[in-house]
């Protein structure tokens, strides 16, 4: 079955400077692009794909403040190579960008804006969200990403270990950005009411997809074993999402005998989750692999105390010994013991870790990652940095 055809056709074409290539639509993002828009940038967006398929909730509508198109309109994993990329390029074509913005460089409308840029000696900005750690790395595909980065004006990435990846790639760690993550801190706040009311104290929390690197089997196992230590505060996981383990997750909590102890929530809007943070006592986020976890960051801003896995791109940014406590993923005997610290911290230690976490939650502001993004396109349209690479 053959894809839909984008519409390509612009709503305006006046003055566009700037060409953001993302991949899909993602709630964040169109929240920076809103900010910038306001902030006067005259930008363009083309998204690549729709939205993903494994996606908990689609986006179901974009800010109509800034200009954006698509280049398919089928899910990003099932978009078509050549009419994709035919796609973008028109839009390049026609916009005629004095910079571009790509987001990543494991597409191929990410590779033919790069080339397009290279070819009109555009300078080229980078928004990186990878770590070294992700997955295991082959030496020739590092090569590869070298390259593309070393001819890369700027890079713009969420956080330290974001940075160090692009400087093991080869690119300089001056021309590296910390934009940090967009958080809507208006709507993730401490204060208001709970989607929840549980009988139980001490509710341990996890947002996000049931999938296999989110190494939720290991929360359960923790859970169990906390629960046969400490028999006077009995904890409460709630789980709230889905995914294609959920069937057997639900198993395991049968199993396991867990049933009082775990809550399989749903899935909630994201206009939800503010109410649902604020209802748990901690949050846990256990995963094997995650670009940065920006489930932490909103758990943060509404000041809760977090549990992160230190293969979470967020964890050295975010978990502070007054925000949370750290845990690796390969030891699980480590995840209980961070959840026992948690469950013995005195209560006004408690008090003060919620202060210290909504404070540092406050700083991934919308306004303060468009200003770091603005900051630097005008650093790179002043010409300090070379355009699509070094002069031949």
């Amino acid at each position: 079955m053959s894809e839909r055809q984008p519409n390509l056709e612009l709503r305006s074409q006046s003055e566009t400077e700037v060409v953001i290539v993302h991949n899909h639509p993602v709630h964040y993002k169109d929240l920076l692009f809103t900010e910038l828009k306001h902030r006067g940038l005259r930008f363009h967006v083309i998204f690549v794909g729709r939205n993903r398929g494994h996606a908990l909730a689609p986006i179901k509508a974009l800010s109509h403040d800034y200009e954006y198109s698509f280049s398919s309109m089928a899910l990003f994993e099932r978009r078509h190579v050549i009419p994709t990329v035919t796609g973008c390029l028109r839009v390049l074509n026609r916009i005629d960008p004095r910079i571009v913005i790509i987001g990543g460089y494991s597409y191929s409308a990410a590779w033919a804006s790069w080339a397009w840029a290279r070819l009109r000696r555009r300078p080229v900005i980078f928004w990186g969200e990878s770590n070294e750690c992700d997955f295991p790395r082959v030496w020739w595909k590092e090569a590869v990403k070298g390259y593309f980065l070393r001819s890369c004006a700027r890079a713009h990435v969420y956080g330290t270990t974001n940075k160090e990846y692009l400087v093991k790639l080869g690119m300089r760690a001056a021309d590296i950005v910390i934009k940090r993550a967009v958080l809507d801190v208006d709507a993730f706040v401490p204060w208001g009411a709970k989607s929840f009311a549980f009988e139980k104290k001490n509710v341990f929390l996890y947002v996000g997809r049931f999938a296999p690197e989110k190494n939720i089997p290991a929360v359960l196992r923790a859970i169990k074993e906390v629960s046969r230590r400490r028999r006077d505060t009995q904890p409460l996981l709630v789980l709230v999402g889905g995914g294609p383990l959920e069937p057997e997750l639900r198993r395991m909590v049968r199993d396991l005998e867990m049933d009082p102890q775990v809550m399989f929530a749903g899935v909630h809007a994201q206009a939800e989750l503010p109410g649902i943070y604020r209802a748990a006592d901690f949050f846990v986020l256990p995963s094997t692999c995650e670009p940065w976890g920006l489930v932490a960051n909103e758990a943060l801003a509404c000041g809760v105390p977090v549990i992160v896995s230190d293969r979470c791109g967020c964890a050295r940014d975010l978990v502070t010994p007054s925000t949370g406590w750290l845990f690796s993923p390969s030891d699980e005997g480590s995840l209980v013991q961070a959840m026992e610290r948690a469950l013995t911290t005195p209560p006004e230690r408690l008090a003060s870790m919620k202060r210290e976490a909504r404070q540092l939650g406050c700083q991934y502001s919308t306004t303060l990652c468009a200003e770091a993004v603005l900051e630097s396109i005008a650093s790179v349209a002043g010409g300090e940095q070379r355009a699509g690479g070094p002069p031949g």
